[in-house]
């Protein structure tokens, strides 16, 4: 945040130099390290000291800096992650592998061991384990493990953290120098069994690394989102004038305000920009404002009044199948039958079966919870184009989608994907990048929109979750010869317009991963996708998998358990790739 309520003078012992501000004393240091000094290597995560992501060194200790007023970091030297290495703080053309020497033991650990991965936590990670080399230099991997604790990761799942940690120890134990030539290339062009840097390592290592919210352009405008809050619910009317009219707001958007295309192609969360007519999930978007600031901004969206009429809400896929559910999209039901895939006769394969066996299986939504939320900035750049720099996955259909959405042609418009930090299947999402680029294109101005953690965890995309029946039938000799599943995907508020969705559900293809690498004689799959008033699903990593795996996974050790067999044995006798069968027997490592 940039306004304050206060204006008192603030001084700072900043990686060796001394800053003079004028301020409010009750602002977080993190938020005076990134919009005053920029120095964004620390990162603005969690917005409640749950992650690590923001950790600063204050004297020789790590703390969250999104946690402490500036007015208790005027009497310790703050040490940031710019800090560590301060060639590249000074000249950030330097760095390159040429200058791995100026490194600090950790930053070089890290860059050595590939610690990095999508690189967004990786700053305060390094910045928390400083603390522990500076008062213990020989810790051993449960102290690392203990100490690190706090620190979130979405990413390496922290075994290479651990790993560079004690090297970086190592190093500095044994003042262990840098070789000149441990990242060259041998010239012969093979990289297969060698341990090779990936090309952006360096910038996350020394916290120059930008991601889309580290952004900043004069003259930038914040936007905010206002957001239902209600599941269900129709619009019946919505004034925007008292936020028109507060000083520093520059644009007030709704549906209305979109002057070509409105709704979003990939539907996550939700199927257009801006709810008109009703809401189907609770943080759903309805408006969009660009201000100053960003105070000022969410004043401006707690000024915006909605008529509601609240109408029943629905959430499990089940009851929502029923015909007096409430429906979302009426006249249409709450479901499509997505898929259906059927071999041979599942009639004629149980028949044959000497065992049969059912069960059912549910799973949970999951959310991808990312470490860097939604953001985005969106200008116009020095060709009159609308360009908005975020991380998008689908960033050429972005684009297309920003064009139509804006009445514009393809080339006017221009995506430009920053370092991501990380995926898992939500950066599918336009509802960031549609609002920032329609409110810079109705003030000329750039717009900035950064969600919070909560913000975030509301308004995005889940997996799917899943009602999965499953009834399975074997011989005396353990050959499997029917297995007949039905599948009910929770596709949250999407489209159960069969037509529309007939190429655009997220899961019509699961049907075909039933029932997984076995070879069956006969089966039958049906798949519902139902929709409910929750965010739209999309995928998460491991898309069409684990929840299945868990459901087939589950009748495989009943079935062998009825045929009185051993499970791996069952699972070899059927698998698909019939040279797994003759692989040794201590493949398997069994004992």
């Amino acid at each position: 945040m940039t306004s304050v309520k206060t204006e008192d003078k603030i001084a700072l012992q900043v990686n060796g130099t001394l800053h003079e501000l004028s301020g409010d004393p009750s602002r977080s240091l993190l938020s005076v390290l990134r919009d005053d000094l920029n120095l964004t290597g620390a990162k603005r995560t969690c917005d409640d000291g749950e992650c690590g992501s923001c950790t600063v060194l204050f004297g020789k200790k790590g703390v969250m800096s999104c946690l402490l007023p500036v007015s208790r970091a005027q009497t310790k030297e703050i040490t940031t992650i710019e800090g560590l290495a301060p060639l590249f703080l000074e000249d950030p053309s330097a760095l390159n592998k040429e200058n791995i020497w100026a490194l600090d033991p950790l930053q070089r650990a890290f860059e050595e061991y590939g610690a990095t991965q999508c690189g967004f936590c990786i700053p305060g990670m390094i910045m928390q384990a400083k603390g522990l080399l500076n008062i213990n230099p020989n810790p051993t991997r449960e102290d690392v493990t203990k100490w690190l604790a706090r620190n979130m990761c979405r990413c390496t799942g922290y075994v290479k953290i651990i790993d560079a940690v004690i090297y970086a120890a190592k190093i500095i134990r044994n003042n262990i120098p840098v070789k000149s030539d441990s990242h060259k290339s041998n010239g012969n062009g093979h990289v297969i069994g060698s341990s090779v840097s990936r090309l952006d390592t360096m910038a996350k290592v020394v916290g120059k690394a930008k991601y889309a919210a580290d952004f900043t352009l004069p003259g930038m405008l914040y936007a905010k989102i206002l957001r239902s809050p209600h599941h269900h619910a129709n619009i019946l009317n919505i004034d925007t004038s008292d936020a028109e009219a507060l000083p520093g707001v520059k644009a007030v958007v709704t549906n209305k305000d979109i002057p070509g295309r409105k709704d979003t192609p990939t539907g996550r969360p939700q199927v257009s920009l801006f709810a008109h007519d009703k809401v189907r999930f609770k943080g759903e978007g309805i408006a969009a404002v660009a201000a100053t600031s960003e105070e000022i901004a969410i004043e401006a969206i707690n000024r915006i009044k909605v008529d509601y009429e609240q109408l029943p809400s629905v959430h499990d896929p089940l009851e929502a199948m029923k015909p007096d559910s409430p429906k979302l999209y009426p006249p249409y039901q709450n479901h499509i039958i997505a898929n259906e895939v059927t071999k041979g006769s599942i009639k004629k394969g149980f028949a044959e079966a000497d065992v049969i066996v059912e069960g059912t299986y549910k799973t949970s939504p999951w959310e991808h919870a990312a470490m860097e939320q939604e953001a985005a900035l969106a200008y116009i750049d020095e060709d009159g184009r609308v360009t908005v720099r975020a991380a998008l996955h689908h960033f050429f259909p972005g684009r297309d989608w920003i064009a139509s959405m804006l009445g514009l042609e393809k080339d006017q418009v221009r995506i430009i994907c920053q370092a991501m930090g990380g995926n898992f299947g939500m950066r599918g999402d336009f509802i960031h990048v549609g609002v920032s680029s329609l409110l810079t294109s109705k003030t000329g101005k750039p717009v900035k929109l950064e969600y919070t953690r909560e913000e975030s965890i509301l308004g995005s995309s889940k997996s799917h979750s899943y009602h999965i029946k499953c009834r399975s039938g074997a011989t005396k000799d353990g050959r499997i010869v029917a297995w007949d599943s039905e599948l009910i995907a929770d596709g949250g508020c999407f489209v159960p317009i069969p037509e529309i969705l007939e190429a655009a559900s997220q899961v019509k293809g699961m049907a075909t991963f039933v029932p997984g690498p076995y070879n069956i004689e006969n089966a039958h799959i049906k798949l519902y996708e139902v929709c409910t008033n929750r965010p739209r699903s999309s995928p998460l990593r491991g898309t069409s998998m684990p929840q299945l795996n868990f459901a087939w996974d589950s009748q495989m050790d009943m079935l062998a358990n009825e045929l009185g067999m051993d499970p791996l044995d069952f699972r070899i006798k059927n698998a698909v790739v019939k040279e797994v069968r003759q692989l040794p027997e201590k493949f398997w490592m069994r004992q």
